[in-house]
């Protein structure tokens, strides 16, 4: 059975190419694209139709848009990374623009996120610590998620 890498909610992992669905969002190649149709099989190989990820406008977190967003900040700022905002009205601290990479938070309604950030602020602080010539280089350095051991 093929599989590819994708984005299921908070997190990157593989799924059956005949269980993907139009909208999932897929690492092929180094870059997110979105699928935008069904996969078929022609000529013995396996094609998945998609588009380039958008992420949408260009939001700058200044002013009225970083109004209760300074722990999200700070956190983004600490990993290194970007928001990503979903239609649902969920967020979370990866750079789907920058390919399957880490992810650095768990995917929430954003004053949830917020108050997740708040809460965890000291462990991003750490990473930031242990971490810092990598990050101000602008490598990608993976964290390992505590989030799910946190909200239970």
């Amino acid at each position: 059975m093929k599989t590819i890498v994708t984005f299921l909610y908070d997190h990157w992992a593989p799924k059956p190419v005949n269980e993907l669905e139009v909208g999932d969002l897929i690492s092929q190649g180094g870059k997110v694209t979105t699928v935008a149709a069904l996969p078929y099989a022609e000529g013995g190989k396996t094609h998945i139709p998609g588009e380039p990820y958008d992420s949408g406008p260009i939001k700058l977190l200044v002013g009225e848009f970083a109004d209760g967003m300074e722990h999200v900040m700070m956190a983004m700022e600490l990993v290194g990374s970007e928001l990503a905002e979903f239609d649902d009205g969920t967020a979370l601290i990866t750079d789907l623009e920058a390919g399957h990479g880490p992810v650095y938070s768990p995917r929430l309604p954003v004053s949830e996120l917020e108050a997740f950030c708040a809460e965890h602020i000291e462990r991003y602080q750490a990473f930031y610590d242990a971490n810092e010539d990598a990050i101000e280089s602008r490598q990608t350095v993976t964290l390992e998620p505590w989030w799910s051991q946190a909200q239970q």
